[in-house]
Parts: C-alpha cells; sequence; structure tokens
C-alpha cells in the first residue's frame, strides 16, 4: 500500500520533548510535517496512547485512540483519554493524511509521564539544619553578608529485590542536587527553580531505575541558598535592612522515592526525620557571591558507603508556609556548550586573564594543579579597564567569585554547581606557575 511521503517529526507533550512528571490531566500534543512535495499537507490525524511498551509495538491505544480525526492541527491537540493517575506512564504516537488523502507511517515514539496529581499523595517532609546566622558573618565592601556552607544529607535502605521502576520526585526550599548510590541524578541546575514559594513550589521526576540495587543503597542531596535564602538583585546596594533571605534563611529538601516491584507491590523512601546531615567542601555558594569549595573536605563515598554518616547529625523537619507542589513546567537550565578562551594575559605577577572572545551566561571550569590548602580564585568580569586589568565595577556589590582550595593531586578539575555568572573574561589568581590556555573552560 502506498504511504504519504510527509515525515512526522518533533513530537511534543505540552510543549516539551518526553516530559517526565507533568500534572495536567490533559496534556497537550503537537508535531511537525515536513515534505519534500511542494504543496503538501495534512488533512487528518490518527493519535495512540498506550500504557505499556507492549500495548504500543502492537499499535493498540489502551489509553487513547483518536481514530482518523479530519484536521489540518499539527499543535495542542488535548488529550481525550482514559484518566491518568500519579506516575502513569503514557507512550503515543500519530500517523497522519495527507492533502491526496493518503496514509503516512506512524512516527517515532514518543512518552510522556503524570507527576503527583493529588497533594495527600506527598508523604515528604521538609528537612534541613536550622541556622544560626550568628556563625555565618563575611565583611565584604563594608557590607555585613552571609555566606554559609550547603549541607549534604543522606538516608540508606536496603532492598530484597530490586524494582522494576524507581521514581524519583524532589524539590528543595533553595536549590538541590539529588544523587543516588554515588551518581548524580538528572543533569540540570539550579533545580527546582524559582517561584514565589507562598503560592506554588516546583518539582522534578527522574526515572532512577538504573540506579537501585538489590541490597544497600544510599539516597542523598546537596542544598544551596538559591533564590530562597540568598542573594538577590539589587539588595545589597540599595541599603535594604535584610538583603538576603527573602523567602526564608534555612535551605530544605523534600523527595519521595516511589518503588514498584513486580507483584505490584509498592515502597516509599521519603524525606523525614531518619535523614542525616553534615558539611561538606561547598563552605559558600551563592548565586551572586559566588561558591567557595574547599577540596581537602570531599567525604569520599558520602552518597554511596555504609560506614559513612553514622556519626553525622540528624535533620531538623520543618513546617515552612508554602504553597501548593506542583511539577515544573518548562525547559530545565542545562549546559549547552564548552567555549574554549580565544587568548590569555598576565596583566599582573601570579594574576592570569583568560578572554573567551563572547559574552555568555555560565562559569568556568579549571584544571589546576598546586599543593594541597592552595587556594585559587576565579574571578569573572565582562569587560577591562584599558591597562588590561578586569572590570568588576559594574557588578556593583555582587562579588561574583568563585573559589577552589586544593586537595594536592597531581590535576584536579573543578565547576561549581550552585551559581552563574555573565562574562567575556576570567581572571586566574593563586597559582605558582603560569597555566596553559586550556586551564580555563567556559561552560
Amino acid at each position: 500500500m502506498q504511504k504519504s511521503n510527509i515525515n512526522i517529526q518533533y513530537l511534543r507533550c505540552d510543549s516539551r520533548e518526553n516530559p517526565a512528571g507533568i500534572d495536567n490531566p490533559s496534556p497537550l500534543l503537537s508535531w511537525i510535517l515536513d515534505s519534500h512535495e511542494h504543496g503538501q499537507k495534512q488533512t487528518a490525524y490518527r493519535i495512540i496512547v498506550s500504557s505499556s511498551q507492549k500495548q504500543f509495538g502492537k499499535s493498540i491505544g489502551d489509553l487513547w485512540d483518536s481514530g482518523k480525526v479530519i484536521s489540518n492541527q499539527t499543535a495542542h491537540i488535548s488529550y481525550k483519554g482514559k484518566e491518568l493517575s500519579s506516575g502513569e506512564q503514557c507512550f503515543w504516537k500519530v500517523k497522519v493524511w495527507d492533502k491526496d488523502n493518503v496514509e503516512s507511517n506512524w512516527s517515532e515514539s514518543g512518552f510522556w509521564s503524570m507527576g503527583i496529581l493529588e497533594q495527600s499523595r506527598w508523604k515528604a517532609k521538609w528537612i534541613g539544619k536550622k541556622r544560626n546566622l550568628e556563625d555565618y558573618r563575611t565583611e565584604y565592601k563594608g557590607k555585613e553578608i552571609f555566606l554559609p556552607p550547603s549541607p549534604l544529607l543522606r538516608n540508606d535502605f536496603t532492598l530484597t529485590h530490586k524494582p522494576i521502576r524507581a521514581t524519583l520526585y524532589a524539590t528543595a526550599l533553595g536549590l538541590y542536587e539529588m544523587r543516588l548510590n554515588g551518581k548524580r541524578v538528572g543533569e540540570s541546575y539550579f533545580t527546582p527553580g524559582w517561584t514565589d514559594y507562598e503560592k506554588r513550589i516546583y518539582y522534578q521526576t527522574y526515572d532512577v531505575t538504573s540506579f537501585i540495587k538489590t541490597g544497600y543503597n544510599v539516597l542523598g542531596g546537596i542544598l544551596a541558598d538559591g533564590w530562597y535564602a540568598g542573594y538577590v538583585g539589587f539588595c545589597l546596594d540599595q541599603n535594604i535592612p535584610n538583603p538576603r533571605n527573602h523567602y526564608g534563611d534555612t535551605p530544605a529538601l523534600f523527595c519521595q522515592l516511589e518503588l514498584l516491584f513486580e507483584d505490584g507491590k509498592t515502597e516509599l523512601i521519603v524525606s523525614d526525620k531518619n535523614w542525616k546531615i553534615s558539611y561538606g567542601p561547598i563552605l559558600e555558594a551563592d548565586m551572586q557571591m559566588g561558591e567557595t569549595y574547599d577540596a581537602q573536605k570531599e567525604i569520599v563515598g558520602w552518597d554511596r558507603l555504609k560506614e559513612i554518616g553514622q556519626d553525622w547529625e540528624k535533620v531538623d523537619v520543618f513546617d515552612p508556609k508554602v504553597g501548593s507542589i506542583e511539577a515544573y513546567p518548562s525547559v530545565l537550565v542545562k549546559q549547552t556548550a564548552e567555549i574554549k578562551p580565544v587568548s590569555m594575559s598576565g596583566p599582573g605577577k601570579n594574576v592570569y586573564l583568560f578572554d573567551f572572545g563572547q559574552n555568555f551566561s555560565g562559569v568556568a571550569r579549571i584544571r589546576v594543579s598546586g599543593k594541597r590548602g592552595q587556594k585559587i580564585t576565579v574571578r569573572y568580569g565582562e569587560m577591562l579597564h584599558p591597562d588590561g586589568r578586569l572590570m568588576t565595577e559594574n557588578l556593583r556589590f555582587a562579588r561574583v567569585t568563585d573559589t577552589y582550595i586544593m586537595r594536592g593531586d597531581e590535576v584536579e578539575i573543578w565547576q561549581p554547581k550552585f551559581t552563574y555568572h555573565g562574562f567575556q573574561y576570567v581572571e586566574l589568581r593563586g597559582l605558582t606557575e603560569k597555566p596553559e590556555l586550556d586551564a580555563v573552560t567556559g561552560i
């Protein structure tokens, strides 16, 4: 049977590619058409949505089969199938009919999964460690600023059987990075994103089935102030009495790991009073001020080893005034490119300035060598003074400085987790030998 030469591409659900954990009960499906034939167009479509790979492979739309719909619409077609439940997986594809009513092949597969649809389904608690802000005072340009360290949180659990599916839902007051059995969960930065926390907080959904193992497991998280408790905007510059802690003064983690086993049984691992907390190498982390990392304080294996955490403190459980917890509705911040510097100069003794040839938002990844305890300072700027020095006056009271303290290995590579900067130039201070051009990479 002859097939149309129309190709169906760019399948999207709620304007995203294969989104995980959406909370729209009627997702909007879209696609783009391509054809080498002039004047070609869609005159009808058929969508099927399946609850499993098995059904999908047989082209059975047990969740929804739209049948042939006479329409040229290719965007924002509302799902009209069976009512979807929390955590449900949905596999979908579409075929179309062209201007001559000739049927196309099926598209490639698309996918989405549902998030947590009912607030009552959340069993997690907000956890962290209440701060004594008097312990974290730093004098900077005549202003008193707080730069507390980032805590590490962990909980261990043992499984007699490996689950067939493991889904992690996570969010934070502040910023978070999740870890599971020694591996980073997800690739995004600055999760869960900035909201008016009293109205809503976004969460992310991760398929972590491949991370889970039979036997001993460790689920961990790292927290930072972010927009919740850090410095935001021009508050220091405007002499606002409390230039940070706009929403709260202590970051907190909120996560729920849902395990589904072959026999249909489920198990929950949630953030609660059983978690432990400690502090590691991230001494400071702020969106405007920058990040300080002491590699001497690394706790190797904190997110995977059983013997670590026995002497850690118990977490505090919080009941913050927050709004509804909702699925993140857009595309997350991710690394999009690595940029090499085009030149390096030395405007002062042991000061090395790298020019990336363009202005961009990101951080610098450094590759350095030195003695244990040696401090490398990384400063950022968008312009230079006429004499070649880095210009930072336009940054006002934002410190925009990252600091790395070496552990003394032969070669050490580091980039910040919880800050970013706008820059064209990066200045390194603290090296005892002239670096190569590849000592810095723009991320």
